[in-house]
Parts: C-alpha cells; sequence; structure tokens
C-alpha cells in the first residue's frame, strides 16, 4: 500500500477542529427528548483499526451556525470521532458522527449553508498550503431527506503524458441527513486506492445513525 501523507488540519470541514479533537462534544438540554451523543457511532461500532479521538470545544461547523442563526446556540450538539494510520495528529483514515438536536425543526437551508461555507474555507485553506500538483475536486448531491458532499483530492504527477489526468489520491464524504428537529451527519476521509472504500463506510454508519435516531437513541 502508498505511504499516504495527511495533514493535522485536513477535517476541518465538518466541525472545524483538527483531528485530535473530532470526538464527543455535547451541550445538552432539558427540553430535548434524546441527546446528540446517543445519536452518534458507538465506539463498539466502529471497525477495529480505528482509535477514538479525545474532544475539545466547538467547531466552525457549530460556530457558523450560531451567526447564521441564533437557535443552534440552544441546540443540543455532539461530535465523536475515529482516526486509524500514521499518528493521531496525521492520520490515513478518518470517521466521524455529528449530530444536533433543537427544540424545532432545524432550517434545512441554515444547516447547507454553514457547511457549504465551512467546507469552502478549510478546502481553500489547504489548497493555499498545497503545490499547484495537488488538485481539489467538491461536489454537492441534494436528494429529499439527504445532503452529500464530496471531495477528492487530485495529485497530478511530474512526468506525465497527460497532466489534465490526475490521480485520485484521498477522498472524504459527507452525508447530511435531515429530521426535522434533528440533524446528523456521517463523515469518511482514506486513500482511494486502499479498502474499504469511502462510499461504503459513509453507507454504513449513515444507516446506522439513522436507526439510532428512528429508535430514539441507544437500546
Amino acid at each position: 500500500m502508498t505511504n499516504h501523507t495527511s495533514r493535522r488540519e485536513y477535517l476541518q470541514g465538518l466541525t472545524g477542529t483538527t483531528l485530535t479533537s473530532l470526538s464527543v462534544l455535547s451541550t445538552t438540554t432539558d427540553d430535548t427528548t434524546v441527546a446528540a451523543a446517543d445519536l452518534l457511532i458507538p465506539p463498539e461500532d466502529t471497525p477495529a483499526k480505528f482509535t477514538r479521538s479525545p474532544a475539545t470545544g466547538p467547531g466552525r461547523f457549530a460556530e457558523t451556525l450560531e451567526t447564521m442563526d441564533s437557535m443552534f446556540t440552544d441546540a443540543d450538539i455532539a461530535t465523536r470521532g475515529y482516526w486509524h494510520g500514521n499518528t493521531e495528529s496525521d492520520p490515513e483514515w478518518v470517521l466521524v458522527s455529528h449530530a444536533i438536536v433543537g427544540d424545532e425543526d432545524l432550517p434545512r437551508r441554515t444547516l447547507e449553508a454553514a457547511a457549504e461555507q465551512a467546507h469552502d474555507e478549510y478546502v481553500k485553506e489547504y489548497d493555499d498550503e498545497t503545490s499547484l500538483l495537488v488538485t481539489f475536486e467538491q461536489d454537492w448531491q441534494h436528494y429529499d431527506e439527504t445532503t452529500d458532499w464530496r471531495l477528492i483530492i487530485d495529485q497530478i504527477p511530474l512526468f506525465k503524458d497527460q497532466p489534465d489526468d490526475p490521480d485520485p489520491v484521498f477522498t472524504e464524504l459527507t452525508r447530511y441527513q435531515y429530521h426535522g428537529n434533528i440533524f446528523l451527519a456521517t463523515t469518511a476521509f482514506g486513500p482511494c486506492d486502499t479498502p474499504p472504500a469511502i462510499d461504503t463506510l459513509v453507507d454504513r454508519y449513515a444507516t446506522l445513525q439513522r436507526a439510532r435516531y428512528r429508535a430514539g437513541g441507544p437500546q
């Protein structure tokens, strides 16, 4: 397997924190019937090779939401992350779950706008620090109850006959789910040439989060 190089700052899209801080971050209100932390991916359900990361303060996504709509200031917000490969500060794989529980329906338009702003900001920061041989492809797909955001990091080899056909190196996929007053997000990041496929990870763990939501939390 290729020994890829990743960055501590890479996954700043969903929470705006560094990878070493993607773990449980929760503020619970008395008005919610289910805690946001109960809707996250539990350690026992993650792949054996993944290690849970410690937690710090709120991230860029949450802060952006609060500036866009004050209703998110009192919402119950939780994040939990796992990593694998290289070191905790420079992982090769990342798996993150995120949940928000509000007292009333959460506006999808605001959630999508905040997510897009957070993604654009950290991709720009990453792009500014990489060479011209590294390129970034972003794609949004909107569905009835979900939104998929994908980032592909490409590398253009120094000696290649077709420079317009770069080699994909890393992929990140986030699936956002909208369920009235509950918002869920699942992110997976990893190399393109090594299983498991990022889409498979997101499908599996987004389904798990949705099942926990429908069951009202862990049973």
